[in-house]
């Protein structure tokens, strides 16, 4: 069986995580989840945070740019025209949850399944390359059939307080059913 080895990919995080800064964002709690939205929506994108089941009280969320608690008023400035990568992070500056914000995109979702597809994003097979129609490539990521299992290894990973569950060392079974995952797809269509 072919093993592949592979670190933590933060180089995609924090590529990423490049963008603007400025603007000014409120946060409100709902019963199912926390939603972030820039007061002038022209330029701005909204933020959804799956509840996921455990306190981000002492989280912040980030695009790179800007950080905030989820009780501060956030000051995330995302342009709906820029590619981008949000997410929650730790007290230990670990991401926690992950997501892809696509151009054009109004909004973005933060949930176990963005964070499960950022993470099949950081096999060596996806490094450096660009995809033509990134929304195909989560819509092959997402159908795959052990995608639901790399979900539910992550939701344990959070669960279980990992203090770093979006990181292939730290959560050696999610890397495995990532890796399976990034192996099986056949994306060689969605790129120049």
């Amino acid at each position: 069986m072919k093993r592949i080895v592979y670190g933590f990919a933060m180089a995609l995080v924090v590529i990423g995580l490049s963008a603007c800064g400025g603007g000014n964002a409120s946060s409100s709690d709902t019963p199912d989840r926390t939603s972030v939205q820039d007061e002038d929506t022209a330029d701005k994108v909204q933020i959804k945070i799956d509840d996921i089941g455990i306190s981000l009280d002492d989280m912040v969320v980030s695009n790179g740019s800007v950080s905030r608690t989820l009780q501060e008023d956030l000051d995330l400035n995302i342009s709906k025209e820029e590619q981008d990568v949000v997410g929650v992070f730790n007290d230990q500056h670990n991401p926690v949850l992950l997501s892809r914000k696509y151009p054009g995109d109004t909004s973005v979702e933060i949930s176990l399944e963005s964070s499960a597809e950022v993470f099949v994003l950081y096999h060596p097979k996806f490094n450096g390359v660009e995809s033509n129609d990134p929304k195909e490539l989560s819509r092959r990521i997402r159908s795959h059939e052990k995608f639901q299992d790399l979900v539910s290894q992550l939701k344990h990973e959070i669960e279980s307080k990992n203090p770093c569950p979006l990181d292939p060392v730290c959560s050696p079974k999610a890397k495995y059913i990532a890796i399976g995952i990034a192996e099986d797809l056949q994306v060689a269509d969605l790129y120049k």
